[in-house]
């Protein structure tokens, strides 16, 4: 039974070679309200042209539509615009950051009355 046990466990471990992915390092991370529905972030230095922008905590029991609106300061073109779906779930986005971009606002709007709380964070773009 022992054998059978070992055997089983180093089977197990020769199985599982493949290495976790590595963590995301992040960044800020800011509360949106009904209250407070607009965060400013900063930019890390070292973002390479882009970086994640996750929704980490939704309370919508209700399920309102929501959309998130990135925009970074300077930025020319247009906001970036991401619908939750569901929207009540965690979401990562990636966005694209203009060169030389040091701040990120963000922002939830709906047609619907705002949820709760939304929880925005700003990680670095895994390499």
């Amino acid at each position: 039974m022992k054998v059978a046990v070992g055997l089983l466990l180093l089977a197990a471990a020769a199985c599982d070679s493949a290495e976790p992915p590595l963590p995301v390092p992040v960044h800020e991370t800011v509360r949106l309200t009904p209250h407070a529905p607009e965060a400013v972030l900063t930019v890390p230095a070292d973002n390479g042209g882009k970086m994640l922008v996750e929704i980490t905590r939704v309370d919508n029991p209700e399920l309102r539509e929501v959309t998130l609106i990135v925009a970074f300061e300077g930025e020319k073109d247009a906001p970036q615009r991401f619908s939750l779906y569901p929207p009540d779930r965690a979401a990562r986005m990636a966005v694209r950051v203009p060169p030389g971009a040091r701040r990120m606002r963000v922002r939830i709007e709906s047609r619907e009355t705002l949820p709760a709380l939304v929880e925005v964070r700003a990680a670095i773009f895994p390499r």
